[in-house]
């Protein structure tokens, strides 16, 4: 799968714990009574994919709780913006990619992997930031933002002629989530980088990974 939720500030350090769901909001089940290395039924196969999530999750907060103390005051203010951004767009997106298989004993895996991956995604950013970078680096000058935005474009009505009434909804909704997200981030990246280009860069790379997104639902699965 690719290379989201009700928020209160609270303390800056402890914002995206609020933001994010944790086991909790699950069944309670005995994870030492599952086998992850060798799942053998659906039940066990969504369990480990949950915890998966869950260990993901942790990291996540670590990272962003380390990286928080270094960053200016207006930096902080911006690192929580473009966080609870992020945390819309990934269970909008979580809550499409899942509908694939919605009411199936598959959605929980879909769903909880989803919210792994893109955890992962997030946690290597934050990382690059606490490491004073910016996550990929500056771009050449064949990456045109205007030409990834018709390909974006172009790919989104590819994919919203291809599903459901119904998911076409959720496309919308995640839709909206990222471009919130997108400009959140870049907005911090911009001061981040202490750089003219660097919303600029930052624009670019995510919405290469966006159409990358696109790509894989319209090939893996319509």
């Amino acid at each position: 799968m690719f290379n989201r939720c009700r928020f209160f500030l609270l303390t800056p350090l402890f914002a995206v714990t609020a933001l994010l769901p944790t086991g909790s909001m699950h069944p309670a089940i005995a994870q030492s009574e599952v086998d992850c290395e060798n799942p053998l039924t659906q039940m066990a196969i969504n369990i480990c994919e949950h915890e998966r999530w869950a260990v993901s999750d942790r990291a996540l907060n670590e990272t962003y709780q380390a990286l928080y103390p270094n960053l200016a005051k207006p930096q902080q203010a911006q690192i929580i913006r473009a966080q609870q951004a992020w945390v819309r767009f990934r269970d909008a997106e979580c809550e499409l990619y899942s509908s694939y298989a919605e009411g199936g004993s598959m959605q929980p895996m879909l769903r909880s992997g989803c919210m792994a991956n893109l955890t992962d995604d997030r946690t290597a950013e934050l990382a690059r930031y606490q490491a004073g970078q910016l996550p990929y680096g500056p771009y050449g000058t064949n990456r045109d933002q205007g030409n990834v935005e018709r390909v974006s474009l172009h790919l989104y009505e590819a994919l919203q002629v291809s599903i459901s009434e119904h998911r076409q909804d959720k496309l919308l909704s995640s839709q909206v989530a990222w471009a919130e997200y997108r400009n959140a981030v870049c907005a911090f990246e911009h001061d981040f980088s202490d750089q003219p280009a660097g919303s600029i860069d930052c624009s670019v790379r995510l919405t290469e990974e966006r159409i990358g997104q696109f790509v894989d639902y319209l090939q893996d699965y319509y």
